[in-house]
């Protein structure tokens, strides 16, 4: 039960992102959640074996996981590279610094940078051949935040429902 709200607001965001995947228009909220879902990921599953999202994202010497730029960059459509291209070092600052800034702010920014977004879901869930829509991969990222304990990871849990929220807004 105490689940149930939770459930719904991932319901909410996945008929959003239908909408969003229409027109093409996705923003920095949903990188976001699929950011968090892979960190989350990769605390939850330790053998890189098992891991679903984001095998190829290149992870740094002495670090543990792919950077947040890096990690659009792996996922964003071809599109979306060249569209982003010219204004890629602010954008890629932005996702940077967003561990450390609020979610409504890293958003604006985005916005102000021209963050132009749009998914190849094959490229987050490399393993999948159904993870072919945005809408797929926003319910396959669900269930990672579902599969694990209640208590764990909490800081990854609630990035992943804040940005659900301010997508919902």
């Amino acid at each position: 039960m105490k689940r149930l709200p939770l459930l719904l607001l991932f319901t909410l965001f996945q008929l959003l992102a239908g909408i969003v995947e229409a027109l093409i228009a996705a923003g920095g909220a949903e990188t976001i959640f699929f950011y968090q879902a892979y960190l989350l990921k990769l605390q939850h599953v330790t053998d890189p074996g098992r891991r679903a999202i984001a095998r190829k994202c290149p992870i740094p010497e002495g670090r543990t996981e792919c950077s947040f730029a890096e990690f659009v960059k792996l996922i964003s459509s071809d599109k979306a590279l060249e569209r982003n291209g010219k204004d890629w070092p602010q954008i890629a600052k932005i996702y940077d610094s967003a561990e450390d800034t609020p979610l409504l702010a890293t958003s604006k920014n985005l916005r102000e940078a021209r963050f132009f977004a749009e998914y190849n879901q094959q490229k987050f869930f490399e393993k999948d051949p159904e993870a072919h829509s945005l809408s797929v991969a926003i319910w396959k990222a669900r269930e990672i935040m579902a599969t694990t304990k209640k208590s764990k990871y909490p800081d990854y849990k609630r990035r992943m429902v804040e940005a659900l929220e301010l997508e919902s807004e």
